[in-house]
């Protein structure tokens, strides 16, 4: 299958670039610093789509369903 053939959305495009640059950080493509610079890229976007992931789970608050 071609790239052409294939669709897929920018979240998907995003992961595999991580997992491309996780991939390359392993093999020791980097230097200390640009491992470190690119360590804190990737923090930030895995760690801003958990706090998407977590809000878009977190059930809504109603007020008159108390739980004991």
């Amino acid at each position: 299958m071609s790239i052409e053939e294939s669709q897929i959305t920018q979240e998907q495009a995003l992961n595999v670039i991580l997992q491309g640059v996780v991939r390359g950080q392993r093999s020791g493509v980097y230097t200390l610093a640009e491992a470190e610079l690119i360590s804190k890229a990737i923090r930030l976007f895995t760690n801003q789509k958990r706090e998407e992931d977590a809000t878009a789970s977190a059930p809504e608050s109603d007020s008159n369903n108390i739980q004991i």
